[in-house]
């Protein structure tokens, strides 16, 4: 196993916790102390072959200078020979350790970048996704403070705060856990980062297409569904010019906290935005007269359950007097099948609709086993429900 090799292994099994960083750090200097003894052996090895083959020929060439073993003719063709064969063998040692030298300065480049590469992802914030209390003890150890609590943003839920004093990568952390999963975590100290690297890649985040950005500052950095993993990732308390900051907090279900929460891309919001004026003409007794607004005044909205939209329009009723009349309407996010619709203050399509907060509350009572009368019940008999007011906030 080759150095850098060995390296990253103690690396990773610092990362999972199996080991101390006093642990890596003696592996560390014991695998290096290695590679230098390996070198000089290998060096005292070649010396010594070197010195056998550089002077073979050469006492070849003076032992037939001397002795002049055979016919004059034979004896200088010998001489020639050896001398042709001293010359290209000290060629042929001088180009061996140059390029002996030159790979490995190639292979410790290599390896210190590898081991540079680890060290800038030590703030990896993949690994806490989702996972148990046992698995966060098992990297972090037992909490220095355990605490129960609720959080009440879009829904109140149940949560377990496990809280980390002064740890060696992520100082004072507190992660939240609902139902025995960590959903986020909260981080202060003075975390150092490479200016020349997005923040994102300092902390193991591979950007993904569907991410969005939602603040981008000297002092602070916010996105949205930066990965499969993660639904929130903020960055405050920035220092560019020392490549530091002091505040982090990663959320990994967004769902609880916000209602609408997902990004939606350029394409998806002209889709949603076009399937809405149809269905809006459709519904006017004037259509030929509908004039939209434009886009900045138009509202979208996306989690795992619904897509929301919501605008005006200006058109011409019955009477033939110009009136504004607002619209909300919602569809499934895996169908874009229209479920609910609402316009000018009056409900004209539902279809089984359920506020998301019904879905999350029920969702939790399935998953903790609590079936007390707060959990509601999804109706099948096509019963109006009203929608969120948070869909005004979009």
């Amino acid at each position: 196993m080759s150095t850098e090799d060995e390296l990253l292994k103690y690396k990773q099994l610092l990362d999972s916790g199996l080991i101390t960083q006093d642990e890596f750090n003696k592996a560390k200097e014991q695998t290096k102390d290695k590679e230098v003894s390996n070198d000089k052996d290998d060096k005292k090895t070649m010396i010594t072959t070197t010195i056998f083959i550089i002077l073979l020929w050469p006492v070849g060439l003076i032992y037939t200078l001397i002795k002049k073993p055979f016919k004059k003719n034979t004896n200088i063709v010998l001489c020639v020979w050896y001398a042709f064969m001293t010359c290209m063998l000290i060629l042929g040692i001088i180009l061996g350790v140059k390029y002996s030298s030159m790979k490995k300065d190639a292979n410790d480049q290599q390896a210190s970048i590898k081991v540079e590469e680890e060290k800038k992802q030590a703030y990896d914030v993949n690994k806490f996704a989702n996972i148990s209390s046992s698995e966060l003890k098992e990297i972090f150890g037992e909490p220095d403070h355990i605490e129960e609590g609720t959080r009440n943003d879009f829904v109140e839920i149940p949560v377990i705060h496990y809280e980390y004093k002064k740890h060696d990568t992520f100082g004072d952390i507190t992660f939240e856990l609902l139902n025995d999963k960590v959903i986020d975590f909260n981080a202060t100290g003075n975390f150092s980062y490479d200016k020349n690297r997005s923040v994102l890649r300092e902390l193991g985040v591979e950007r993904e297409d569907t991410c969005a950005t939602v603040i981008q500052s000297d002092t602070e950095e916010r996105y949205r569904c930066p990965s499969q993993t993660i639904d929130d990732l903020w960055v405050s308390g920035m220092d560019n010019v020392n490549g530091t900051f002091k505040y982090l907090k990663v959320t990994y279900d967004m769902k609880y906290f916000e209602e609408w929460f997902i990004p939606m891309s350029t394409e998806e919001v002209s889709m949603y935005q076009s399937n809405t004026q149809n269905s809006v003409k459709a519904i006017m007794k004037s259509s030929e007269t509908a004039v939209f607004p434009d886009i900045t005044e138009w509202s979208f909205g996306k989690n795992d359950y619904y897509v929301a939209v919501q605008s005006y329009v200006n058109g011409k009723n019955t009477a033939g007097e110009l009136v504004k009349s607002e619209f909300t309407f919602v569809y499934k996010a895996n169908t874009q099948e229209l479920i609910y619709a609402t316009y000018d203050g009056k409900l004209i399509s539902e279809n089984d609709y359920i506020d998301t907060k019904e879905i999350l509350i029920k969702l939790l009572s399935e998953e903790t086993g609590n079936t007390t009368e707060n959990a509601p019940t999804v109706p099948i008999d096509g019963s109006t429900t009203e929608i969120s007011d948070s869909t005004s906030n979009l």
